[in-house]
């Protein structure tokens, strides 16, 4: 189930931040589907393009297209995915994605990127805080980037990525309904 009041309330945080809202393409290229697909796994496709997995997509694709233009932004999307389905993996949710962009120009030098990371996973960190069962949540680093867990669930995934001449900072604003799915193991005896 998605929460439909806490999308909305994640959106007003993150435009309080200085992220702006942008409309994006749910629909992509295989090539910009590419970038972050895991291994292993397929898009989803349909007559048109692929299914985005996250909007991060949606990004590339407009970084390919240079209509993306650079700065702190977020979009909210159904996110399509070739996933088993259990308690944690669904084949369709949504999310509200963060992103900072960047074109990182010919030598690809990129020193921003770390304070930008920082920055983002506090924001997102102060997001879930100020949702009523997102109290506990907690940072937790992996191997790709950090995530933001609560009772051992990831909430989101936060890191950096670099395509071409583009840079960029990625992480989840908030996703449903895996933050539900985390907020009623925070229930004993319920999952």
């Amino acid at each position: 189930m998605i929460i439909w009041g806490n999308v909305l309330k994640a959106i007003e945080h993150y435009r309080k931040r200085g992220y702006t809202y942008v409309e994006v393409p749910w629909i992509v290229s295989q090539e910009a589907i590419q970038v972050t697909i895991p291994s292993g796994k397929e898009p989803l496709v349909c007559q048109y393009g692929s299914l985005v997995g996250s909007a991060e997509q949606s990004f590339i694709q407009l970084m390919m297209t240079g209509e993306c233009p650079t700065g702190k932004f977020m979009a909210a999307t159904p996110c399509f995915r070739d996933d088993e389905v259990d308690l944690l993996h669904q084949k369709t949710f949504f999310k509200v994605e963060l992103i900072e962009v960047r074109n990182s120009g010919l030598d690809g030098s990129a020193m921003w990127t770390e304070e930008a990371l920082g920055h983002m996973v506090k924001d997102a960190l102060d997001c879930y805080h100020s949702l009523i069962n997102g109290a506990n949540a907690y940072i937790a680093a992996t191997t790709q980037g950090i995530d933001i867990k609560l009772k051992g669930i990831e909430l989101g995934s936060y890191g950096i990525r670099r395509h071409e001449n583009w840079v960029w900072v990625y992480g989840t604003g908030y996703a449903d309904p895996r933050y539900n799915t985390a907020c009623l193991a925070s229930i004993p005896g319920l999952l």
